[in-house]
């Protein structure tokens, strides 16, 4: 425990002599930020930098991994906002632009975000691991304006331990390192900033939605906000069960596998599931087995025409999608859990499982 005091005392050292070497960011725009001020009553979300929105932006959601980060590009994902051509759920991470930042591909990176800015108005893009791309690029993307989502760091050094092991301290440590990091870029940068505490935003989601859709300018009708509202209501159980295969993955010593094999589940409905898979390093076609309630149902060959991923992600070939179709007396019930993994090795798909809805 002592260790811990010692590295909050250094944090604070060093944040200390960061504010006498970067001016602080303009607070005194506050007053007329869309979600009050530091004299109303605590709201969980402040600015920094604040600017109102221009028509074209691009809105970068930061934060730690199991930190709240899938909730906010979530709920943009709900008020329509694009999360990238290849965005999986329950994460709504763009597989496409991560793949390309990763295998540090500038020019690819640069089209693909040229790309996005040319097609919508507004788009967003959200990857914790993406940090030190985001922090070294951000002049890359359109008006860039930065969502700060901040967790209870006890709660996500728990979630972290159960989904990827080690020790708690560590991952509070690694959570403390992230926030300065990103903390001293949102100084730095000078960038318009949303922080929000994720805590407050589940007991008042009605005043962060609101918030966010004026900060990221976003216009909000009935539809988008009941929409919005209902995924933070109905919380985003498919996201639990993600978190767990993620684990058990890890116990069978798969994990190291999963950035070898991606997919997604795309659709899933009473009689129709669909979705892709594919082998980065070979144009094979894999072999996809659907489960519901961890029972295996079929099994088939991803081999249909997916010419978008094939694009997307630079592949061989486009023979990676595959089709469950269920006939009437053996069609899905609700909350039935659908998962669809490939096989040898076992491995669940971005987006599986989900429950099935209606």
């Amino acid at each position: 425990m002592i260790s811990v005091f010692n590295k909050l005392n250094r944090t604070f050292r060093r944040s200390t002599l960061m504010q006498r070497l970067i001016p602080g960011p303009d607070y005194t725009s506050l007053n007329e930020s869309p979600s009050g001020t530091f004299t109303t009553k605590n709201s969980g979300i402040f600015y920094s930098n604040y600017q109102a929105p221009d028509s074209t932006s691009t809105l970068l959601v930061m934060g730690v991994g199991r930190g709240g980060t899938s909730l906010v590009a979530g709920l943009l994902h709900e008020m329509d906002i694009f999360m990238g051509d290849l965005m999986s759920t329950p994460s709504y991470e763009d597989q496409k632009l991560i793949k390309e930042i990763l295998e540090s591909k500038p020019k690819t990176v640069q089209k693909t975000i040229d790309d996005y800015s040319d097609r919508f108005d507004i788009w967003g893009f959200k990857h914790p691991e993406a940090l030190s791309f985001i922090t070294r690029n951000y002049k890359r993307f359109r008006n860039p304006r930065l969502i700060f989502v901040v967790k209870d760091t006890a709660s996500i050094a728990m979630r972290k331990a159960y989904v990827l092991g080690n020790d708690p301290i560590q991952h509070m440590y690694n959570t403390f390192d992230t926030y300065e990091q990103i903390l001293d870029f949102i100084r730095s940068s000078k960038l318009p900033t949303m922080t929000a505490s994720y805590e407050k935003i589940m007991s008042n989601p009605d005043k962060f939605i609101d918030a966010l859709g004026e900060f990221g300018g976003i216009t909000l009708d009935e539809s988008r906000r009941a929409s919005a509202l209902s995924f933070i209501d109905k919380g985003n159980s498919d996201y639990e069960l993600f978190s767990m295969n993620k684990r058990n993955a890890r116990i069978n010593g798969l994990h190291h596998k999963t950035n070898l094999y991606q997919g997604h589940l795309d659709h899933v409905s009473m009689h129709h599931i669909s979705g892709w898979a594919i082998n980065q390093k070979s144009p094979e076609p894999l072999q996809v087995v659907l489960l519901v309630n961890n029972e295996e149902i079929a099994r088939t060959t991803a081999d249909l025409p997916r010419s978008d991923v094939q694009k997307a992600l630079n592949h061989p070939d486009d023979k990676c999608g595959f089709i469950f179709e269920l006939p009437g007396n053996q069609g899905l019930a609700s909350e039935d859990t659908v998962r669809v993994v490939i096989d040898a090795p076992v491995l669940d798909i971005a987006g599986s499982p989900q429950k099935v809805t209606g």
